[in-house]
């Protein structure tokens, strides 16, 4: 068989599939456009609105999570609250690393036991509690 029919040959192939898997493909397609018309509504990190009004003249606030982790600052389920808390409450910046070394501390824990702990530990008094399990924790220090 020449070259040039081997050629043809593929070719058709690879157009052949192209155009199968435009086929499969489109309804999908069409879902996603769908769904980028409809209004998207985004709540993100709406859970420590509530905490705005302690914070009010606060420069600087602790976050802790009292999940585990072995690379913290990289687990999702950790970082991503809070750096929503860092987007709702800013201009306040919130310190993952040296949380306990701030008077303010939020505290992002579904276990009561386990915040009851951190609570402790810290020797704070809580301000405020979301429903979302989010603390707001005074130490009482500047």
């Amino acid at each position: 068989m020449p070259l040039k029919t081997i050629q043809i040959i593929f070719l058709g192939l690879i157009i052949a599939t192209i155009v199968l898997n435009g086929f499969i493909q489109y309804p999908r397609l069409i879902q996603a456009i769908d769904h980028l018309k409809t209004n998207q509504v985004q709540r993100v990190g709406q859970e420590f609105k509530g905490l705005r009004p302690y914070l009010q003249d606060v420069a600087w606030a602790g976050y802790v999570s009292c999940l585990k982790a072995a690379h913290p600052a990289t687990e999702v389920a950790i970082m991503a609250p809070y750096q929503q808390a860092q987007f709702i409450l800013s201009p306040v910046l919130l310190d993952f690393d040296k949380a306990d070394q701030h008077r303010y501390v939020i505290l992002q824990c579904p276990d009561q036991a386990k915040a009851k702990a951190v609570q402790g530990h810290l020797n704070a008094r809580v301000v405020a509690r979301s429903a979302k399990d989010i603390w707001l924790l005074d130490r009482g220090k500047e």
